[in-house]
């Protein structure tokens, strides 16, 4: 795709976004502009948080694509204080050869869940609900840190993966 045609849906997708967030400021009612426009009120939410912190630029899409998912484990990897070992991913089409390579490239081993393991689901969505209450709700979000969950605490004797991770930092 030519640079011009992306800057051009970039800021199409911009327009689209600060059109929902003016509807809802002008109105008053979330529920109602994220009826209108058939948006869910977690995304309107994710909008206005990203352009009050950082403007109009945070509001351009960033679908998943190898070149994101890149980006970000590159990111991952210059911030944390240890060594990743291994990655576990869906089989989404990010994580696919580009992102596969270059991971190794990394030193890191690179796992895919099973495909349609819907068992493994349950289990996903527990981790995200842990980490959630145990982990992320201690971060600085305006510190622009960014942090990998880690796996269960059996691994980390007892410890949650906050706790951890600050024992690792500390000492």
């Amino acid at each position: 795709m030519e640079s011009s045609e992306r800057n051009r849906k970039a800021q199409h997708d911009i327009s689209r976004k600060l059109n929902v967030l003016n509807y809802a400021k002008e109105n008053g009612n979330i529920a109602k502009t994220c009826r209108y426009f058939g948006t869910c009120r977690e995304t309107f939410y994710q909008w206005r948080r990203a352009y009050e912190a950082q403007g109009e630029d945070a509001l351009i899409n960033s679908k998943p694509c190898p070149v994101n998912s890149i980006n970000f484990i590159n990111y991952v990897v210059q911030k944390f204080p240890f060594r990743i070992k291994m990655i576990r991913t869906d089989n989404g089409h990010e994580f696919q050869t580009k992102f596969h390579w270059h991971v190794g490239e990394l030193g890191m081993i690179h796992v895919y869940i099973k495909p349609a393991t819907l068992r493994l689901n349950g289990k996903v969505e527990r981790s995200h609900l842990t980490d959630q209450r145990e982990f992320y709700q201690m971060l600085d979000y305006n510190s622009g840190k960014i942090i990998i969950t880690f796996s269960d605490h059996t691994a980390h004797m007892g410890k949650t993966p906050y706790e951890k991770l600050k024992q690792r930092m500390l000492g």
